[in-house]
């Protein structure tokens, strides 16, 4: 199977430029004014960026933001409450009231629900 340049971003770190495939970021977050990628093999990097930067990079709609300084892979999300969401990894992530409608609507949406 040919790859796509399309499928892959890339990122600088303070000591290396990092490529990954899109579909295998989990989740992006803000810790300490830096932005942490988590990556479906466990891995994580950090970059000196903005999360209003990554979002533009990532620029596709299974990405959706949380909160204001996370975006998760709605592909990796496992469920979702009114306060937070749990990703396949485990993680429990915060989730924004005013992103909540947005969220859930997107994540039934993915999983193909159509119920309220």
């Amino acid at each position: 199977m040919k790859e796509n340049k399309q499928n892959f971003i890339l990122f600088k770190t303070d000591t290396k430029i990092v490529r990954c495939k899109k579909p295998e970021i989990v989740y992006c977050t803000v810790i300490d004014r830096k932005i942490q990628i988590y990556i479906k093999d466990g891995n994580r990097f950090d970059i000196r960026s903005t999360i209003k930067k990554v979002m533009s990079t990532l620029n596709d709609i299974h990405f959706l933001k949380i909160n204001s300084g996370t975006i998760v892979n709605v592909a990796f999300i496992k469920g979702v409450s009114n306060k937070e969401v749990v990703m396949d990894n485990g993680d429990i992530l915060s989730l924004s009231r005013s992103n909540s409608k947005n969220v859930r609507n997107a994540v039934k949406a993915y999983w193909g629900y159509n119920a309220d």
